[in-house]
């Protein structure tokens, strides 16, 4: 099984590399490490009281912007589910959000995903071109 270090050495190949994102922007293993630290010491709990999950969503396409087209539906979905309100709030965009929920509760939020500006779509999704061919995964 892999360490955790592993693990976010992966992810952040995967996301320099492959994906043409800026370094400086996943530099997530100490940023994440340490606010996992801070919360854990605030709560008075150790980490093997908690799971973390960390869900990635990937938009690769040779196409930029079509890469960003294809991160607006995902983003509109999960944007408009209520209980999510709070953390899209956090990164700026409450108000979409609370735009994107009423296509939610229409049962249609592909019809709000125009909604989802190039900047949101690109906050909650890697989108990119993939520069590396499948053998440089090995």
């Amino acid at each position: 099984m892999a360490s955790r270090e592993e693990v976010f050495d992966q992810v952040k190949e995967i996301l320099v590399e492959r994906l043409e994102v800026d370094e400086g922007d996943v530099n997530m293993e100490a940023s994440l490490r340490d606010d996992l630290k801070a919360g854990l010491a605030k709560g008075g709990r150790q980490r093997s009281d908690i799971e973390f999950n960390m869900w990635l969503f990937v938009a690769p396409n040779d196409d930029r912007k079509q890469s960003i087209e294809d991160a607006r539906a995902t983003v509109a979905f999960y944007g408009g589910v209520a209980q999510y309100e709070e953390y899209f709030a956090a990164h700026g965009f409450r108000t979409e959000a609370q735009q994107l929920q009423e296509g939610v509760k229409r049962g249609d939020y592909l019809s709000v995903k125009h909604l989802v500006t190039d900047e949101m779509a690109q906050t909650f999704v890697v989108c990119g071109t993939p520069t590396k061919s499948a053998s440089a995964s090995s």
